[in-house]
């Protein structure tokens, strides 16, 4: 490669940055050729990406806290799904995603993608069972009403 003018581009805190420098990539320092950067694709939750280098480890680890966090949220949501007041059915698939969060986060090396998409299960149900409820109990109300009206 001839000497001239290459880029090197950096993406920190405050935004891109580029920096043209002389010389060849071929001579320049390894630390300029390889670099690690921390992005967030996709709501990855702090997913280290490394393009290009050949002694790159990925890993997407679970702190103690956050263990400690979804065993609480285990507890809590075991607590919870009664007084929810859902349908049959609707407590058997709520009670099947707490056991699964609880399977995950026991697990050797819990895995962080999966907790998040088990928790965000777990509320999707308790939501969709509870606005079910709420929804069946005001057509008994309006039922009530417009009976007693001869509507």
């Amino acid at each position: 490669m001839n000497a001239g003018v290459y880029t090197s581009p950096k993406i920190t805190t405050s935004g891109i940055e580029i920096l043209e420098r002389y010389g060849s990539l071929k001579n320049s320092p390894p630390s300029e050729n390889s670099s690690v950067t921390n992005i967030n694709v996709n709501g990855s939750h702090g997913s280290n990406v490394n393009v290009g280098g050949n002694n790159v480890t990925q890993s997407t680890s679970v702190s103690l806290e956050q263990i400690e966090k979804s065993k609480e949220f285990v507890n809590s949501a075991r607590g919870l799904a009664p007084i929810l007041q859902l349908s049959p059915d609707e407590q058997a698939q709520l009670l099947e995603a707490i056991d699964a969060v609880e399977a995950e986060v026991t697990a050797p090396e819990p895995k962080k993608n999966i907790l998040v998409e088990l928790i965000s299960k777990t509320k999707d149900l308790a939501l969709q069972g509870a606005a079910s409820g709420i929804v069946h109990a005001f057509q008994q109300i309006a039922s009530t009403a417009l009976t007693a009206i001869g509507g």
